[in-house]
């Protein structure tokens, strides 16, 4: 639970670097496509998901009218983390080339020797961030259909009394699992594709300091819950990915466990 509570805490760190003078110029187009991405989103939830869920709601028996508000917020729980996982994907989609730019910014500016001795250029670098983002969307949107498909299951299930409660907050807490994964997936990548190490390698690092990355993921992903503030999730999360990478990497490996958090 500390090295939880640890990874966490970098999300703190991150937004405080997005607004350093060096690493500005890379966080402005993140933003943006946050901002416009976010907005897209939220329009479509208004117009199909939302009234979805008060059209279930409505399909239910009379006999059920007592439990009714629980399986509404239960419902509106998982709404909203299916917007912060939808808008954060799509996001770092769009965001991706900025993203590893913006990797690099932070290594450079805390530890230049972590960076390979003839690093890419600029273009090189955004082009093989968007490439090996969209191995990441497959290798998230895989796991994602069974999280899909588990939702959809207890769904069949909520005419039960009693059941559609705990159903309602374990598949509550499966899409919050599954949000923290994910951001973690996405945000601790973005240096060791600055570094040069491949994609296989992003597997081990999140094996190996679980509980950090996850510590990470489920921070950005209650921030990425919060509107208008989710905008700063990409490149705070970016840069919190980095500065935990480089603090866990003590020139000692992916063994060490003991970041310094300043």
């Amino acid at each position: 639970m500390h090295a939880f509570l640890q990874g966490a805490r970098y999300l703190g760190r991150g937004l405080r670097q997005i607004t350093q003078p060096g690493l500005r110029r890379w966080v402005i187009m993140p933003i943006v496509a946050s901002t416009l991405i976010y907005t897209l989103v939220f329009l479509l939830a208004a117009d199909t998901l939302l009234p979805m869920i008060d059209g279930w709601l409505a399909g239910l028996p009379d006999w059920l009218d007592f439990i009714r508000p629980l399986i509404y917020g239960l419902l509106l729980v998982v709404a909203l983390l299916f917007m912060a996982i939808s808008f954060t994907l799509l996001a770092n989609l769009v965001g991706s080339p900025f993203n590893g730019l913006l990797a690099e910014a932070v290594i450079h500016a805390h530890a230049p020797s972590k960076m390979p001795a003839n690093p890419p250029t600029a273009m090189q670098s955004a082009v093989r961030s968007a490439g090996r983002e969209s191995r990441k969307l497959l290798w998230i949107g895989s796991r994602a259909i069974v999280v899909i498909l588990l939702w959809l299951l207890s769904l069949l299930l909520f005419w039960v009394p009693g059941l559609n409660a705990v159903l309602g907050v374990m598949i509550a807490a499966l899409w919050f699992l599954f949000g923290a994964w994910a951001m973690s997936v996405e945000y601790c990548d973005y240096p060791l594709d600055a570094t040069g190490q491949p994609f296989a390698s992003l597997k081990t690092w999140l094996r190996t300091q679980r509980m950090h990355t996850l510590g990470l993921g489920a921070a950005c992903a209650l921030l990425a819950m919060v509107p208008i503030l989710n905008i700063l999730v990409m490149p705070a999360g970016v840069c919190a990915g980095t500065l935990l990478w480089l603090d866990l990497q003590q020139d000692q490996g992916l063994q060490n466990t003991s970041p310094d958090i300043h």
